[in-house]
């Protein structure tokens, strides 16, 4: 498309695809990316927003392929999400760039201080918390409780993610990876057999936020390991719903 169309001005990227169902890339994915976008003349733009602050076991998941970006876009948890803020960092001689020259570019609340107070303050509380071990004690934890429980349940069709950030995939077959449902039938609003299920985990405490054929499992980074537990253990009650009706 580069080649192609000739006016590409950057390449837009998440580290690890949040919405979409926590899709991690292969380890040379990144850097052949790089080498595509200098080749090229073009940026490489990380959007962080989901992936950022330690939620995939580093400060930013485009650090697990060794990669820098040319810009990297953020917001959430880097005010542990105490107050709203967006941050946009930039290569240096991209900011230099700008000092000369005039950036027409603005939002209401920019730079509110308020919401920028924050920051400095969560950036130390994440340093605090990682240095305890907890963080990586527990992510590893569960990635085990996580697989554990795809091969107690034929309605898994996959297991996937890195850190805090997981996905469990629900299939009606789990050979064809055939789904109950459809992205249609959510924007149609039809029954969602992740709905079922979710609002069964519900009422049992817990809570896991459900997309059409999967579920997206991102606990606080404050979590135990008995915590995870009783997560799993809701899990592997309700999973049962979504295993009477797979075929085979």
């Amino acid at each position: 498309m580069i080649k192609e169309e000739g006016n590409v001005a950057a390449i837009f990227v998440e580290p690890v695809v949040g919405t979409n169902g926590i899709i991690v890339p292969p380890k040379e994915y990144f850097s052949r990316l790089r080498d595509i976008a200098d080749r090229n003349g073009v940026l490489l733009v990380v959007d962080e927003v989901m992936s950022g602050w330690w939620r995939t076991g580093e400060w930013f998941a485009i650090n697990h392929w060794g990669v820098e970006p040319d810009i990297l876009t953020t917001a959430k948890g880097c005010t542990g999400a105490y107050t709203p803020l967006g941050v946009t960092a930039t290569r240096s001689e991209m900011k230099e760039y700008f000092e000369e020259r005039f950036l027409s570019h603005g939002h209401t609340y920019a730079m509110h201080p308020l919401a920028l107070s924050a920051l400095p303050v969560a950036v130390e509380e994440y340093k605090k918390l990682v240095a305890t071990g907890l963080v990586k004690k527990v992510s590893e934890h569960l990635r085990m409780r996580l697989h554990e429980l795809m091969a107690r349940h034929e309605c898994i069709g996959d297991v996937r993610g890195i850190g805090h950030f997981w996905a469990i995939e629900i299939v009606k077959n789990r050979k064809t990876k055939k789904p109950f449902n459809t992205k249609q039938d959510k924007a149609s609003l039809k029954p969602l057999m992740t709905g079922r299920i979710s609002k069964e985990a519900l009422k049992k405490g817990l809570y896991i936020v459900s997309w059409y054929n999967h579920f997206i499992v991102a606990p606080p980074l404050i979590i135990t390991e008995k915590e995870v537990d009783e997560g799993i253990e809701v899990l592997d009650e309700v999973l049962k719903i979504a295993d009477e009706k797979v075929e085979g």
